[in-house]
């Protein structure tokens, strides 16, 4: 009876260090694969693309060492390239790094920090996947949201702007967030006329517009770098699609392409708009622009 006993401890034993050795030899085939994942080569165009870009960025923080936006872009730039050319990588995440924690040093709200931390943790990493390089909402129209969460979001900001009068970045987002604001309020008159607390309190939509454009005008003209002039251009742009000025629009786009011509993503709209109005040539024209300086997302 004992020797059936210790039979039984044996082969159990056996069996246990099989499933472990088995176990470790998935898990290591697994880290194996996360190790070296496939890689990304640029394009000869792509690179020549992104070089340009970078070249706009470091000109631009020459005129602005301060700005978010423009240190930002630089960081999620070094990012994509680090992923796309290996044998810069360590060279580009190192950039990327000192670009962020730059521009950690200028955010405004939890979503910048939530933004700056996530690209860090990949400029962190020795094989960066890089996800985050066209963050919707840089581009399109502003996202459809809760009007109460809107009117806070204005009153915030308009706060801050007392304060900071002179900031193109804060003059564009509240110019945003009351575009927003039209965009979800009651067009039909139909709405309350209440007090938000801690809110924004204006009642007519056309009121919304209004101060969504006299922010834009602001952001314009307190823009230091060309980065913040076309945000705050492409702002207002968007604000005269949503007044239906297609005509307006187009300009406000044509200003933007004669500073960052390597917008490949506005070239696109410029083209529909230009379509829209009956300008094909000109669509033409511009779609051929957008081919050119097409690359994997914009930053």
């Amino acid at each position: 009876m004992a020797w059936i006993v210790t039979v039984l401890v044996a082969a159990v034993v056996i069996a246990v260090r099989a499933g472990v050795s088995s176990y470790r030899a998935a898990a290591s085939g697994t880290e194996a694969v996360g190790a070296h994942p496939a890689p990304v080569r640029l394009t000869a165009a792509e690179a020549r693309n992104y070089t340009f870009r970078l070249r706009q960025l470091e000109q631009d923080l020459r005129r602005d060492d301060q700005d978010y936006e423009v240190l930002l872009r630089l960081g999620e730039l070094n990012l994509q390239l680090a992923e796309g050319e290996a044998e810069g990588k360590g060279s580009h995440l190192r950039r990327a790094r000192h670009y962020l924690l730059q521009a950690g040093m200028h955010m405004l709200s939890r979503a910048d920090a939530f933004q700056i931390h996530t690209l860090l943790d990949a400029a962190n990493s020795p094989n960066p996947t890089f996800i985050l390089a066209s963050m919707p909402g840089q581009v399109g129209p502003p996202p459809r949201e809760d009007e109460e969460w809107v009117r806070l979001r204005v009153g915030w900001l308009e706060d801050q702007v007392r304060f900071n009068p002179r900031s193109s970045r804060l003059l564009r987002r509240l110019a945003d967030s009351y575009l927003a604001l039209y965009s979800v309020m009651d067009h039909s008159g139909a709405g309350r006329l209440e007090h938000w607390q801690g809110g924004s309190s204006v009642s007519r939509p056309g009121e919304a517009l209004g101060l969504a454009e006299q922010y834009y005008h602001r952001a314009i003209a307190r823009a230091r770098t060309h980065e913040a002039l076309c945000r705050a251009l492409y702002g207002e742009a968007e604000l005269c699609r949503v007044a239906n000025d297609p005509g307006r629009a187009a300009g406000l786009l044509q200003q933007l392409l004669a500073i960052q011509p390597n917008n490949w993503l506005v070239s696109l709209e410029l083209a529909s708009l230009c379509r829209q109005l009956g300008e094909t040539a000109r669509a033409k024209r511009y779609q051929a622009m957008a081919a050119r300086w097409r690359t994997p997302g914009w930053i």
